[in-house]
């Protein structure tokens, strides 16, 4: 069985058929955007509890335990403040993308 050869008459059906294939350029751009503003405060190093003297008793070591509730506490919500902060930022941007 021969196979057909395509003819000058086919040809000009290929070449717009292929014009489908062609996608619209885009454009890209790369801004830089500033960083949010974190306030020094919540980068400043919070203060540990101490290692108890060697006399101390059980009322020292719940008190230090204590303190590291508080400093854990501390930490913690330092972390939650700079969190919420590029939760804003990228809230903020995201406003001004659309």
């Amino acid at each position: 069985m021969r196979v057909p050869t395509p003819t000058a008459r086919l040809l000009p059906f290929f070449a717009i058929s292929l014009t489908a294939c062609q996608s619209a350029q885009v454009q890209t751009r790369i801004v830089t955007l500033p960083l949010p503003a974190i306030p020094p405060v919540l980068l400043l190093p919070s203060d540990g509890p101490y290692r108890p003297p060697v006399w101390a008793t059980q009322r020292d070591a719940a008190l230090i335990i204590e303190d590291f509730i508080e400093a854990l506490a501390s930490c913690n919500a330092d972390k939650d403040a700079i969190a919420r902060i590029f939760k804003e930022y990228e809230d903020g941007m995201a406003g001004q993308r659309d």
